[in-house]
């Protein structure tokens, strides 16, 4: 690349990280607002309190917020680069920003919190573009296959959640989930493999196939991809489950328009347009239902038991994961789960918090057990990035929205095999490649390997081709 051209390209990236920085000073602007005058005065019996935040520490958590927006990659060209942007903006700008004024953590200790969280994913963002190691994974399977294992799955799962479950096309009001979600805690009882089939199709395949039914103009296929999150619904209740096609269709049409591209200017914009547009509803409607929905859901709720997390774990003995996989081998200090026993004594329900991995690490291991974590989801987006190599990413990150978004409530463990990243790593592995996009990945590979120090692409780029 020539010198002007690498200026116009250094240009470019300043102004989309200053603009983004510029969105989430908004964003914690909005964030606030709705938290202190709609959320906390309705939801303070389940936790989410408020108090007048320190300004001196205010300042500082908006500080580091934009900075790991402009750290996070300016233009997303992988589905890592993607992942670490939905997680910033759902997860961790949210923990960071909300300790300051949710009446949890002592000001002192919130400000703490926010440093090492900053701390964290400032290393997560360095080493994902800077030490992500650069592979394929991919199996060659008949493509004719492919579709009927996928589709015969389908057709299995959508019996069993209609004979078994009773599922059905009469969507429950999102206010009114209770009752269903606990017909769904009673049927996993008698169908333990249930749980597992359910997340599968909610948070890998169903996305999988709204993505493409959008950007190859495969209409059946979206309408299934559609319908299966409606089916799924009716008999669990996850509202993110029914609200999940709005999102994906979006991302789809907004990626396929832009062939593949998409700034980090346009994501934070996208988000915080929604936070304005869910205010102006509720405000025009006298009640706080878009917001309960859209912002709560998606950002206070795992900004609040992010702190939650810090507080009721502070100075108690650690789970060390022997609830989880390590079970078999250490005896768990308490009777409870981590979600369960944080919902009885925070929440004082008898139901779980589910967090993302900096209130479950911490709860595990203290701050080791954060860093733990954060090294798995790491290796997790490795593999994600592996298998999704050559698939345009107007189709693989609207397919990986579902994961994503669950990584606010979700363990990095936890998202592997329930948060649907296993089973985007296993699709895309087996997804069918064109030809054009193989020899284009074997002529970059080649010319990498000759001239190490030349980078046509980002380190892990796909190649967003239609």
């Amino acid at each position: 690349m020539s010198s002007a051209g690498t200026h116009l390209a250094t240009t470019r990236s300043l102004r989309r990280r200053a603009g983004a920085a510029a969105v989430m000073v908004v964003y914690a602007w909005l964030l606030h607002d709705a938290y202190q005058n709609l959320i906390a005065p309705v939801f303070s019996y389940l936790g989410q309190t408020y108090r007048e935040p320190d300004p001196k520490a205010t300042v500082i958590s908006i500080v580091l917020t934009v900075v790991l927006a402009v750290a996070l990659p300016a233009t997303l060209t992988s589905v890592p680069d993607f992942i670490l942007w939905t997680f910033y903006l759902i997860a961790v700008a949210p923990s960071i920003l909300i300790a300051q004024y949710a009446d949890i953590l002592t000001p002192s200790r919130a400000l703490w919190m926010s440093w090492w969280i900053t701390g964290i994913f400032l290393l997560m963002i360095w080493l994902s573009g800077r030490a992500m190691p650069v592979f394929t994974l991919r199996v060659d399977v008949p493509p004719m296959l492919l579709s009927l294992v996928a589709a015969g799955f389908t057709i299995l799962f959508t019996g069993l959640l209609v004979v078994q479950a009773g599922a059905s096309f009469e969507v429950v009001a999102l206010d009114a989930v209770q009752d269903v979600r606990e017909s769904y805690k009673a049927a996993l009882v008698s169908i333990p493999f249930l749980g597992y089939a359910v997340q599968l199709q909610t948070a890998a395949l169903n996305p999988i196939f709204m993505a493409l039914g959008v950007v190859r103009r495969r209409y059946v296929v979206l309408a299934a991809g559609v319908l299966g999150q409606v089916l799924i619904y009716s008999v669990t209740g996850y509202k993110l489950t029914v609200l999940s096609p709005v999102f994906v269709i979006a991302l789809a049409w907004y990626l396929d328009r832009t062939r593949g591209r998409l700034t980090s200017v346009a994501l934070t914009s996208a988000i915080a347009g929604s936070m304005v547009v869910s205010l102006l509803l509720d405000h025009l409607a006298g009640g706080r239902f878009f917001v309960t929905i859209f912002i709560n859901r998606l950002m206070a709720g795992p900004g609040v038991l992010t702190s939650a997390f810090f507080q009721v774990f502070e100075g108690r003995p650690k789970y060390q994961w022997a609830h989880s996989f390590l079970g078999p081998f250490l005896e768990s200090p308490y009777e409870l789960t981590p979600g369960y026993l944080v919902g009885r004594l925070f929440q004082g329900v008898d139901s779980q918090a589910n967090v993302n991995l900096f209130g479950d690490g911490y709860a595990n291991l203290g701050l080791l057990g954060v860093g733990i974590e954060a090294a798995f989801l790491l290796v997790v987006l490795t593999f994600l990035n592996a298998s999704a190599r050559g698939i345009p990413l107007s189709i693989t990150a609207p397919a990986c929205l579902v994961a994503a978004l669950g990584l606010a409530n979700n363990s990095a463990f936890t998202s592997v095999l329930t948060g649907g990243f296993g089973g985007l790593i296993l699709a895309f592995m087996l997804w069918p490649r064109s030809e054009p996009e193989e020899v284009r990945a074997s002529t970059t590979a080649a010319v990498k390997k000759h001239h190490p120090r030349r980078r046509l692409e980002p380190r892990h780029a796909q190649h967003p081709t239609r």
